[in-house]
């Protein structure tokens, strides 16, 4: 194997590597682990999941995902199909989603799972690959739709707008 194709293939680990440690910091709710994983400039652009659209910064990411997250039971986010392009210090990857969110006792149901894929643009870094933009195309969702705010109103949180 030559040392171009090596690097190919540490290149796609790594990449591969921060992915996982996306959906790995929300399902621990690890936030310094989540940052870790944008650019300094980095942003996400969830589309229309939940009015979300685009955060413009690795802070607003993790703002959003911990106030979503927080009063939630569990979180399971598995990924698949992954597809990594490296060009020199820049790379495209994409990957399907299944994230699967928790919370007991609700009005409108205990489950709400989104199916999607992730589109990343990623970014070689002097502390290695980091996704630059996010993007999360929703193919499907199912359950309660409104889990997420009445996860936070069953703790006692003002649910922001």
């Amino acid at each position: 194997m030559d040392d171009a194709r090596l690097q190919q293939l540490m290149d796609e680990k790594e990449i591969i590597d921060v992915m996982n440690a996306y959906t790995t910091a929300l399902d621990t709710r690890n936030w310094d682990m989540l940052a870790s994983t944008m650019a300094p400039d980095g942003s996400a652009d969830f589309g229309n999941l939940a009015g979300v659209g685009i955060l413009d910064s690795p802070q607003a990411l993790v703002d959003l995902c911990r106030r979503s997250l927080q009063d939630l039971r569990a979180t399971q986010h598995l990924q698949g199909n992954y597809a990594v392009e490296v060009d020199g210090d820049t790379a495209t990857a994409s990957c399907y989603l299944q994230a699967s969110h928790f919370a007991d006792g609700l009005p409108g149901g205990d489950a709400f799972i989104v199916y999607a894929k992730y589109r990343d643009d990623f970014v070689r870094t002097p502390d290695g690959w980091k996704i630059k933009l996010r993007h999360l195309d929703t193919i499907s969702a199912s359950g309660n739709m409104n889990l997420f705010d009445e996860a936070a109103a069953a703790a006692g949180r003002v649910v922001e707008a």
